[in-house]
């Protein structure tokens, strides 16, 4: 969410099908469900999908909107609200919401 709009995740992040490969972080669609899936379980923090991506998410700064004297960046678990920001592990069914805003 960036100032109470949703945000968009585009869909096939993370897959080339003209290589027909696919991250073991990755989407499908565009329903902002995002895929873990590999061969052994691992801890994937939220920074690499925003790697493969190709954006920017960390405390201080979310895709081009950058934390200012007027702006925050809230991150919410499951409706918790976490400060882990880019190392928040990626869990199955779990939801995360990264929220740009207004103080």
């Amino acid at each position: 969410m960036v100032n109470g709009q949703q945000v968009t995740i585009p869909a096939n992040t993370g897959i080339n099908h003209d290589g027909c490969s696919m991250r073991g972080v990755h989407t499908h669609d565009a329903s902002g469900k995002i895929h873990v899936e590999m061969d052994k379980e691992y801890n994937v923090p939220a920074e690499s999908f925003f790697l493969i991506w190709g954006e920017t998410f960390n405390e201080n700064q979310i895709l081009d909107y950058v934390v200012d004297q007027d702006h925050e960046i809230v991150v919410t678990l499951d409706g918790e609200r976490v400060d882990t920001y880019e190392d928040t592990v990626l869990q199955d069914q779990e939801i995360l919401r990264i929220e740009y805003r207004a103080k």
